[in-house]
């Protein structure tokens, strides 16, 4: 894919993973790899221009997990992990380029996401954005919504000023009308491990 403007992704891997118990989600094995390892690898493969990992809960063991695939990452620490995914993704934001015209909110717990389905977000996004309206895009099935989610690089203020815990939800729910869905059934955006009968299910 042509790299048309520059977007920066930005990882979220440093949540408790409370659902799983004693076990940290990001670090399970699927297919040869963490869970974690292979989200890296998907934006390393995509159109991404730079990535931002953010790291809290166990940060050296997923640090680790990660190893050092080609491509140039840049590792954040959030200190206030525990206080929601909204904190991770401000930890992000203010590394961000200044060069970014938009930036892509990841999960790190998408183990059928792979490069391809990042491009072809990252082109629908590129294909409706226009320089008068700044536009979000994500993954909709029906009324399902997915993941990874891009917004306009003018949207980080909004981000960054937002006391929701609740990620980038609210930020979205407020600013509705800027929204542009990719309309896809493609289970790749909608499949994540929350919990140990997912995993289970996943394998």
């Amino acid at each position: 894919m042509k790299k048309f403007i520059h977007i920066t992704a930005i990882l979220c891997a440093a949540g408790l993973s409370s659902r799983m118990g004693e076990t940290n989600k990001l670090l399970l094995n699927y297919r040869g790899t963490s869970l974690v390892h292979r989200s890296v690898r998907a934006l390393v493969d995509s159109c991404v221009h730079d990535i931002i990992v953010v790291l809290g809960y166990e940060r050296e063991l997923v640090r680790q997990a990660i190893g050092s695939p080609s491509g140039v990452l840049q590792f954040v620490y959030n200190p206030n992990f525990e206080n929601g995914q909204t904190s991770t993704i401000q930890a992000g934001l203010s590394h961000i380029s200044p060069h970014s015209d938009a930036f892509m909110i990841c999960l790190a717990d998408m183990p059928l996401l792979t490069c391809e389905h990042v491009d072809k977000l990252a082109m629908h996004f590129q294909s409706q954005s226009t320089p008068d309206r700044p536009l979000m895009c994500r993954p909709v099935q029906k009324d399902l919504p997915g993941h990874p989610v891009i917004f306009d690089a003018s949207f980080a203020i909004k981000l960054m000023n937002c006391i929701e815990s609740d990620g980038c939800r609210s930020v979205i729910r407020e600013n509705i009308d800027f929204l542009v869905p990719y309309l896809t059934d493609d289970v790749a955006f909608f499949t994540d491990v929350d919990n140990y009968d997912k995993y289970l299910e996943l394998l």
